[in-house]
């Protein structure tokens, strides 16, 4: 399944659900507020756990668990962090608000300010940053045409700081769709991509800009994944 680097769209959806349903995840991963429900939270949610498969097992022989540090930004109640942990990985997941699931989890949770969690770490020491549509929430009230969403330009120059050599930043987001530049917490993928490049990391793959078929929810929103990486 061919998800990353792309505008999510519907046939994706369908997609990830039938991953979602076929390894039982909403009985698994039980939302306090029956969020998978909503095919954008599974987008996010279960996407993210598609791509980072995709990467895991990818890398095979030279991909071991035991030492690989993953970090989730803005993790909320959201079942990444957890999920990722039951696979094996060493996770740690922070927000600034605290959390509540209602299964065991192996994952180290954090209330604290995504953006100065990260600032804290040693340089090249997370193999793999995840954000299941918590950065473009990041924004303060600055912004203008160059930096239209300030949140997604702190969190790229931190994580080309703290990311190993060869790591990764799996990202679903929220996005907006028009051809106009827009200021403010929902913003356009061509944006996004920008000011990851000028940060320092790079797009695993070509990004498909097509809005042909485009998944939408509220507010006519889109989503997008993007998988980023340092060289």
């Amino acid at each position: 399944m061919n998800i990353e680097n792309r505008l999510i769209t519907n046939e994706d959806v369908k997609a990830i659900k039938k991953y979602r349903d076929e390894r039982g995840l909403v009985e698994k991963y039980v939302h306090p507020n029956g969020t998978w429900s909503n095919d954008d939270a599974t987008v996010k949610w279960a996407g993210s756990a598609i791509i980072f498969d995709k990467i895991s097992y990818g890398k095979s022989q030279d991909f071991i668990k035991e030492g690989v540090k993953v970090v989730d930004l803005g993790a909320g109640d959201g079942p990444v962090a957890h999920m990722i942990s039951h696979r094996g990985y060493d996770v740690v997941g922070v927000d600034v608000k605290p959390w509540n699931f209602g299964y065991q989890s192996l994952a180290v949770m954090i209330t604290k300010d995504a953006i100065e969690f990260v600032r804290e770490y040693e340089d090249n020491s997370v193999d793999i940053f995840m954000d299941g549509c918590a950065v473009t929430h990041f924004n303060d009230s600055g912004g203008d045409e160059q930096t239209p969403n300030r949140g997604w330009r702190s969190i790229f120059e931190a994580l080309k700081r703290v990311m190993k050599p060869g790591g990764y930043f799996i990202c679903f987001s929220d996005i907006q769709c028009g051809d106009e530049t827009v200021i403010g917490e929902f913003i356009r993928p061509e944006d996004i991509v920008r000011m990851a490049e000028e940060s320092g990391l790079i797009l695993t793959s070509e990004y498909n800009y097509s809005r042909d078929d485009r998944f939408s929810h509220s507010c006519n929103l889109g989503v997008a994944s993007f998988v980023f990486t340092k060289e």
